[in-house]
């Protein structure tokens, strides 16, 4: 019953751009068809030549190939700090005046937070 203002079957998207019912899109792999074959050719160009291109990434743009190298290692499970709470009192007397230094000199407060990590550890 077309009262003129419906839209034809033969539509299929929606005025919002949201695809109409019963189409399925794409086939799975067409959009990034194209671009699955500039990666496959750069993968391919890197393992050729690996050793040089990691050789001049080092030294060209050294920071951005150490963060890709921080980003490919193992993550470390957390470490668990000393239990401050089970400390002797001898032990927390020998911390105070380092903990009470590292804020008096003032800073960033991460670097306190690692400098005060650090003398929870003994380093």
């Amino acid at each position: 019953m077309p009262d003129g203002h419906s839209p034809p079957a033969s539509v299929i998207r929606h005025e919002s751009g949201r695809l109409g019912p019963c189409n399925p899109g794409r086939p799975s792999g067409a959009r990034g068809r194209r671009g699955s074959h500039v990666v496959d050719a750069i993968l391919d160009d890197f393992i050729a030549n690996k050793d040089s291109a990691l050789k001049s990434a080092r030294f060209i743009n050294g920071p951005a190939y150490l963060n890709t190298i921080v980003k490919l290692l193992p993550v470390q499970p957390s470490i668990g700090g000393p239990d401050v709470r089970g400390w002797a009192d001898a032990e927390v007397d020998k911390a105070m005046p380092a903990v009470r230094k590292i804020f008096a000199i003032g800073g960033a407060a991460r670097d306190q937070l690692f400098q005060v990590e650090a003398v929870m550890f003994g380093q």
